[in-house]
């Protein structure tokens, strides 16, 4: 027999049962699913990451969406209990979600949410699959602001290849997802065609970064730098990384202030309880600030629900 898992009740006559599998900051994200006739559970084991048993326990006989962690492991087991609880949703406390089996998911009927923020792009020299004018149209103003006061302009320039990014920036940050095609992006022969002296920073996911290649990289070029949040192996990192004196590396906290933290678990409460209630899914879902006034009603939407089009589920026309 399953272990009793500890509990914190929020709104315990609430209507819908929603469970979150670990404590959040703030708040708001609380009050706005007890306010929202949502009956609240939190897990307040000391664990740090919950086994599968664990969750399935947390999840029982009832319950209609749950607020999940990127330690843990969302697969069929888990979705298909969560189906069989009368469960429509779930929300990952991050943007990524290579935790998340989406396939799954969409076998169960669940919507998968994250937790979107929108970047402050520097790129001056770029590579997308698709044009990003926001991004040119900033750095050409803040070009002219520059030149205005006497100083050098920067420009722009969209790349042709992600190849001509690499063999001329100076610093290169990666913001791609995480998937088949950008496993091990960053590979010898990629690695091998950069600035000597450049800086390589990871803004994304462990995995899209060859991490023996790049330990062998550090060892044979010390002017080059690489600054690390993300670990091809989270929380383990590969033989070597951590002894280079040309290696930056912190153990996945770029998020870890107070109001970005605050705001994902706000994000992540309105997936779930957007669906719950039936609202359509937010139009952008890298424009999410609406959803994080402290002061005003967000909008009746998901802030980001991931595998909405999979799903058949409407969106938002605000």
């Amino acid at each position: 027999m399953a272990k009793p898992i500890s509990i914190e009740v929020w709104n315990p006559s609430g209507k819908y049962r929603v469970v979150s599998t670990k404590s959040m900051p703030g708040t708001r994200w609380i009050r706005l699913l007890a306010d929202n006739d949502c009956r609240l559970e939190i897990c307040t084991e000391t664990k740090t990451i919950l086994s599968v048993d664990d969750i399935l326990a947390l999840i029982g006989d009832r319950c209609d969406g749950v607020i999940g962690q990127l330690t843990e492991e969302w697969g069929e087991v888990l979705f298909s209990a969560l189906k069989r609880a009368g469960g429509t949703a779930f929300s990952n406390m991050a943007v990524g979600y290579n935790n998340v089996d989406v396939e799954a998911a969409n076998r169960n009927g669940i919507a998968v949410g994250n937790t979107p923020i929108e970047g402050f792009k520097m790129n001056l020299i770029y590579y997308d699959l698709y044009q990003s004018t926001r991004l040119e149209k900033f750095v050409t103003a803040y070009g002219q602001f520059l030149k205005a006061n006497g100083e050098q302009p920067v420009t722009w320039k969209r790349a042709a290849t992600m190849e001509d990014v690499l063999r001329e920036a100076d610093v290169i940050s990666l913001h791609p997802v995480l998937d088949k095609t950008t496993y091990h992006l960053i590979n010898p022969e990629r690695l091998a065609i950069m600035k000597k002296e450049a800086v390589l920073v990871n803004a994304s996911r462990g995995p899209v970064i060859d991490e023996v290649a790049l330990v062998e990289h550090l060892k044979a070029n010390p002017m080059f730098r690489v600054g690390l949040d993300v670990f091809e192996d989270e929380p383990y990192m590969k033989p070597g990384l951590a002894d280079m004196k040309n290696a930056v590396v912190v153990p996945h906290i770029a998020s870890a202030s107070k109001w970005t933290r605050e705001g994902m678990a706000t994000l992540a409460a309105l997936n779930v309880l957007g669906k719950i209630k039936g609202y359509p899914v937010w139009g952008n879902p890298n424009l999410v600030e609406p959803f994080l006034k402290e002061d005003a009603t967000p909008p009746a939407a998901c802030p980001s629900i991931v595998n909405a089009k999979q799903l058949g589920l409407p969106s938002s026309k605000l």
